[in-house]
């Protein structure tokens, strides 16, 4: 995993994968069929667990060889010495505990030397499978380092197969073949000179203004003709490499590998002929491409089979690090193989690792309702090794809330810094000043004043119409204060350094805490006046305690922003939302940047190495900051996504929720008093998501509302980002058109006696296509619903899960079943095994009819 990009801060935690080499290596020969050749059936040897790995009979039985012995006992207990190991030593635990390892070993061999060696053939690159482990004094471990360069090597060779022009200087001469799709404004055959090299591959070009900026991957996919100078013919070996890399110029050395992978595909694009799109893929002769697919599903197969992640009571063979090492192998070469054919491969099921890495990072002090977890296992990984830079253990946290946060704004103080040696005085704001400048209209905010003598004093004052900073922070982290308006002089000293960074030595600040008043009749005011703040405020900049600890890799940036407390807070969600992407700026260590420029960082730009090839962090890591920052569509769509978010956020005083919706959803407070609730919420909008019948957690106990969440806090959605489908509100419930399942003899809840889950199959057309999982908590006492039905929310293109509403008391009237909402539960599509007629009493067993687009209404 050593070709990850690891931040620095990150790597003493990267976990290191032991070389086992117990078992015969790898034998080169074809990654199916190794068992066989080794004398072991392959079938049993994917589903024996560490129990039953040492009872695994295969052609022969494994002889025990007294070499083998002498490298894998030291490793398990004292140190032994060689010359007094011999059969008399050796007793039957030692042999038990040695073929459960040495068949662990035995899947190393197979599945990750196995699949390298196919990735050779694949690529026809000539590797060396023993660079990929390396020693040191406490062992041998698995090595990836070395693949970066062999990819390199390949990339290098197609590029210089297709003679793509990399060598561009200025006066070159380049012409634009470009469809009119991709250029429309280019004259056709029009020849044009590179005037200026911009850096990392950028070009500008004389007497074409639109294109003044202008790189080489954008003139590959323009097809550009290059008419002076065409890629050197000959070809150095660098004999001192042990990759072969080839060296055609300066210039083609210096590009970094991800813009290498960038250039062949695009190459493969636009050199092809226009009936056949995958003439680069085809240069991969069929066999060698498919054996290689088909290579890559069989190892994510046996991962699965041998439950790698591991259930205690499974006791697997594969363990954690041997497991992953092999997972994370498997999307690396996907993604390689993707960028050096030029063609998408699918990506393969991911194997649950998500759990495991949660607890990992629990040990490290970090709060499981901090964590967020992407579905690529890439970020899991890189994500479980973040710092947590928190000096409490979090071990007990559950992953909704904290435990160790105040959940009264009475435990939220406002504290000196930790350097604040001489425990400075205290800025107390003119309450009097504060609400005239309210009551008349204007906006209330900080500057600093210096007077003859230098020194320094802060003043409220009105900030309408002149230049500010608005500080978007976390009350817990010290610079909350919910008895006054008032701020030690240190953290306000720390504030004003920080803005004047991103702005003018004259600039001014809002921050809350000395701005929006104690006192209820006028804090409403303040409050009233929020969505403007921010979204009028020039900057709005992000101060949190563990962000402002945090180094200048992207990526970790990026994780560390997703994980912090501040996208955990109510109040943030809406001082995050409301200004542009450009205008809300994070403090990180020593600099502050935007979301816009962490949003745009261009690959390569601070890790040169190309490791990003190799990984799906860049595309998935943006693609996640920006699901949490865009801007959607219209109101409905706004609402839905805000929900979601909301999910994984927590607030002090709970009336606050319909509060920053309101203000989000561009409600007018002043419409309502004194605040509005969520039932206000719900009636001011025209239209609303369906998807909201689809969040688990509490309900409103109101009548035509009892379908409605009572709070988005803590809770969660069982739908996708991608359904947005709108559904009416009436006087008697709302209003949906959705697939259901009609239960025909109704469905009868059983109280649940202990900790284990219930299992209800659903049988629809003779099959058992469904199953709905009920944990203890879903139901706490027996009750027999007659008239009953599931309402579906498939979450497509994966129907292997779907959300369900369980609803009762089913009415039809004009066309539309009216009912009670009773219950929101996943359901899950797999094949299941129900031999034996399922005789455990906890699996349930219920009938019903299939029906497309039914319209209901749920109270």
């Amino acid at each position: 995993m050593d070709h990850m990009p690891i931040p620095k801060s990150c790597r003493s935690r990267a976990i290191r994968v032991p070389y086992l080499g117990l078992a015969p290596k790898y034998d080169r020969l074809g990654f199916a069929g190794f068992p066989e050749r080794c004398d072991i059936d392959a079938e049993k040897l994917i589903r024996c667990t560490r129990k039953t790995a040492p009872y695994l009979v295969g052609g022969r039985e494994i002889v025990i060889y007294q070499e083998l012995i002498s490298k894998w006992l030291p490793r398990t207990g004292p140190a032994v010495n060689k010359a007094t190991i011999d059969a008399a030593t050796i007793d039957d635990e030692d042999i038990i505990r040695f073929r459960a390892d040495f068949y662990e070993s035995f899947l190393q061999e197979w599945l990750w030397f196995g699949l390298m060696h196919e990735f050779e053939l694949a690529c026809g690159v000539q590797m060396d499978l023993d660079q990929f482990i390396r020693s040191s004094d406490d062992g041998q471990f698995l090595n990836t380092e070395p693949l970066l360069g062999y990819v390199r090597a390949v990339l290098l060779d197609v590029l210089h197969k297709n003679g793509v022009p990399l060598d561009l200087k200025v006066g070159d001469w380049v012409r634009f073949r470009a469809p009119a799709i991709l250029a429309p404004t280019i004259e056709r055959n029009r020849p044009f000179r590179v005037k200026e090299k911009l850096g990392n591959m950028r070009f500008a070009l004389e007497n074409e203004p639109l294109l003044d900026r202008i790189s080489v991957s954008f003139l590959i996919r323009a097809n550009v003709a290059h008419l002076h100078r065409r890629l050197p013919q000959e070809v150095s070996v660098d004999r001192d490499s042990s990759c072969n890399t080839r060296d055609f110029s300066d210039s083609l050395c210096s590009i970094p590998t991800y813009m290498l992978a960038t250039l062949v595909h695009e190459v493969h694009i636009t050199t092809a002929p226009a009936d056949s799109s995958q003439e680069l893929f085809a240069r991969l002769p069929t066999s060698r491409r498919n054996r290689h697919v088909q290579c890559l599903e069989d190892v994510q197969r046996i991962l699965r089979t041998v439950n790698a992640v591991g259930i205690p009571t499974r006791d697997p063979l594969l363990l954690l690090d041997t497991a992953l090492s092999t997972r994370l192998l498997c999307d690396s070469l996907l993604s390689a193989l993707s960028e050096i054919t030029g063609r998408w491969f699918e990506d393969q099921p991911n194997v649950p690792y998500e759990e495991i890495f949660v607890d990992r990072m629990k040990m490290e002090n970090w709060c499981a309702g901090r964590v967020s977890m992407s579905s690529n296992v890439h970020l899991q990984y890189i994500t479980s090794l973040l710092p947590s830079n928190e000096p409490v253990s979090h071990r007990d946290c559950p992953l909704r809330g904290c435990c160790n946060r105040p959940r009264e704004l009475d435990g939220q103080r406002a504290k000196h810094r930790e350097n604040c040696i001489e425990n400075c005085s205290i800025v107390t704001v003119d309450e009097t000043k504060l609400v005239g400048i309210l009551k008349s209209g204007g906006t209330p905010g900080i500057v600093e004043v210096r007077d003859n003598m230098q020194n320094t004093s802060y003043e409220i004052v009105d900030i309408t119409g002149r230049s500010y900073v608005a500080i978007s922070h976390v009350w817990s982290h010290g610079l909350g204060n919910p008895t006054a308006n008032a701020l030690p002089v240190c953290q306000i000293k720390l504030l004003f350094q920080l803005i004047k960074a991103i702005s003018t030595s004259d600039v001014v600040m809002w921050i809350d805490t000395l701005s929006v008043p104690i006192v209820l009749e006028y804090k409403r005011l303040a409050i009233l006046r929020l969505r403007d703040v921010y979204k009028k405020a020039s900057k709005v900049l992000v101060v949190d305690r563990h962000l402002l600890q945090t180094g200048p890799h992207w990526l970790e940036r990026r994780l560390q922003l997703l994980c912090s407390e501040w996208m955990r807070r109510l109040w943030t969600l809406q001082e995050g939302r409301l200004p542009l992407v450009s205008d809300l700026y994070i403090q990180f260590q020593g600099e502050a940047i935007s979301v816009a420029q962490l949003l745009s960082i261009e690959k390569g730009i601070y890790d040169t190495s190309g490791s990003e090839i190799f990984t799906r962090a860049y595309i998935t890591s943006t693609s996640v900051l920006a699901d949490h920052f865009v801007k959607k569509d219209n109101i409905s769509n706004q609402f839905i996504d805000l929900a979601r978010d909301l999910g994984h956020r927590s607030v002090s005083v709970a009336s606050d929720e319909p509060i920053c919706l309101a203000t989000l959803l561009g409600l007018a407070l002043e419409d309502f008093s004194p605040f509005p609730t969520m039932v206000d919420i719900y009636r001011s909008l025209l239209i609303l998501p369906q998807d909201l019948l689809f969040f688990a957690g509490p309900r409103l106990k109101i009548p035509g509302f009892r379908w409605a969440p009572s709070t988005f806090l803590e809770s969660d959605s069982h739908v996708g980002r991608a359904a947005y489908e709108t559904a009416r509100l009436t006087d008697n419930g709302l209003c949906v058109r959705k697939d259901c399942i009609l239960l025909t003899g109704g469905i009868e809840f059983r109280r649940v006696e202990d900790d284990s889950a219930e299992f209800y199959f659903i049988e629809c057309s003779g099959t058992y296509e469904w199953a709905i999982v009920l944990s203890p908590g879903d139901h706490q006492v027996s009750r027999c619903l007659r008239d009953a039905a599931i309402i579906l929310q498939v979450n497509e293109p994966d129907w292997k899960t779907a959300a369900g509403v369980l609803v009762s008391s089913l009415i039809m009237k004009d066309g539309t079943y009216h009912c009670c909402y009773e219950l929101c539960l996943p359901l899950i599509r797999e094949a299941f095994d129900r031999e034996g007629g399922n005789p455990n009493p906890k699996v349930h067993q219920i009938k019903g009819n299939y029906l497309s687009q039914v319209n209901f209404c749920v109270d």
